[in-house]
């Protein structure tokens, strides 16, 4: 394996070399001190006699074309630049610099010797870690590591560190990250014992963040499992559908309606109540079920049937997810709304003060269909002075019927 090849012997012999200060600073014969870039390198010495100003071959030369400075023996060369640095490990400043800088290990030799040595195949000439794979990487990395003066061992200290933290309450804002603490806890004690983990513990917090990753793509939940540990797919899958709040039939009917009544009754409401559909266009996908039927169509679209309570922070209740193609008419929004007001609401009890839309058309006339029907009261409201005239119907059971569009 060949050296290095910019030495102290070879930049001495340099034409327009007059004096050697350390390895990246020397003296050319015009007298002007000129920093290298590299150790031994004479690219900027170069660049400097070059330059159309230079005149060192003309007029009057400096002492130095006169007379040759003084060699500098090798072993004082040597020992300038080589010697063993000993620090004391009490020192402040070291302790200091050990806990600022990013380094595991030093002290070896340069890394592109090493990779020569190892790869001889790979570097004949110019060293690029891009040429290694991840395994010569890895190899790379524990030669540097095993050849090294002086290592860092972090490991120790940044788990005390983080028991120290833990014990002084600093992550009692954090439920996700404790959670999966305690599930990776009792992973490696279930691994201690050569036992499986289906029968691991998660919290609510750490499982609903496993939920919406898992909603974001079921790939990032596999790559998050594989590095630490968390519930699989078809488990999130298996909870949902075991979840009472899961839409177990996406058709608007008493049994969707009935969650959201059971719901207000845990928080004693008993209330106005806001209704509003809107059709939301799918994202393009494929799924497959054995509940679907031989129609040969394709859903676009799926029209979303919400309740809300007009509260504060109080968000919207899913109640149906029906699948379209994206072609509603009127009379087939108008239907949900017969069936929700008429046959569904009374039995339970809810009272429905508004139905709302985006304003469409179809949306529309839907709603102006349902202020058509017949009933035995109305709500009437006149004010010729204010130019006022409005009524609504007034549904037994139900209450009056407002109609907004957003």
């Amino acid at each position: 394996m060949t050296g290095w090849k910019y030495s102290f012997e070879r930049l001495s012999k340099h034409k327009y070399i007059a004096c050697i200060i350390h390895p990246k600073k020397v003296v050319c014969i015009c007298g002007k001190t000129i920093k290298l870039n590299r150790k031994w390198k004479e690219d900027y010495l170069n660049h400097h006699v070059q330059h159309s100003g230079y005149k060192a071959n003309k007029g009057q030369r400096t002492i130095y074309n006169r007379f040759q400075p003084v060699e500098q023996k090798e072993h004082y060369r040597k020992e300038e630049y080589n010697k063993e640095i000993k620090y004391d490990s009490d020192s402040v400043e070291i302790s200091k610099y050990i806990k600022r800088t990013t380094a595991q290990f030093g002290g070896c030799h340069r890394i592109e010797i090493v990779a020569r040595e190892l790869f001889s195949h790979l570097f004949a000439q110019k060293f690029s870690r891009k040429k290694l794979n991840f395994k010569q990487k890895r190899q790379l990395n524990c030669a540097l590591f095993a050849e090294s003066v002086w290592q860092i061992d972090r490991s120790k200290k940044s788990w005390i560190i983080l028991a120290d933290k833990a014990l002084k309450d600093a992550f009692n804002d954090a439920p996700i990250f404790t959670g999966l603490c305690e599930v990776m806890s009792d992973a490696i004690e279930q691994k201690m014992k050569n036992k499986s983990n289906k029968n691991l513990k998660y919290s609510e917090e750490f499982t609903n963040f496993l939920v919406i990753l898992g909603g974001i793509s079921s790939r990032a939940l596999d790559i998050f499992r594989q590095n630490l540990e968390g519930r699989s797919i078809q488990s999130i899958r298996m909870l949902r559908r075991n979840n009472n709040k899961y839409l177990t039939n996406p058709e608007l009917c008493y049994e969707n309606v009935a969650k959201f009544k059971r719901l207000l009754d845990t928080i004693n409401y008993n209330g106005p109540i806001a209704a509003m559909t809107d059709n939301t266009k799918l994202k393009l996908g494929l799924r497959y079920s054995s509940n679907l039927g031989s129609e040969d169509r394709i859903a676009k679209s799926v029209r979303a049937y919400l309740l809300q309570v007009p509260l504060p922070a109080f968000p919207p209740i899913v109640i149906a997810l029906i699948l379209n193609n994206g072609s509603d008419t009127a009379d087939s929004i108008l239907q949900l709304h017969k069936q929700l007001i008429i046959e569904i609401v009374p039995l339970l009890g809810l009272h429905i003060l508004s139905l709302e839309s985006n304003g469409a058309i179809t949306k529309f006339q839907a709603q102006q269909s349902i202020s058509k029907i017949q009933t035995n009261e109305k709500l009437i409201v006149k004010e010729p002075d204010l130019n006022i005239n409005f009524s609504c119907s007034i549904f037994d059971n139900i209450g009056p019927q407002l109609f907004s569009s957003i």
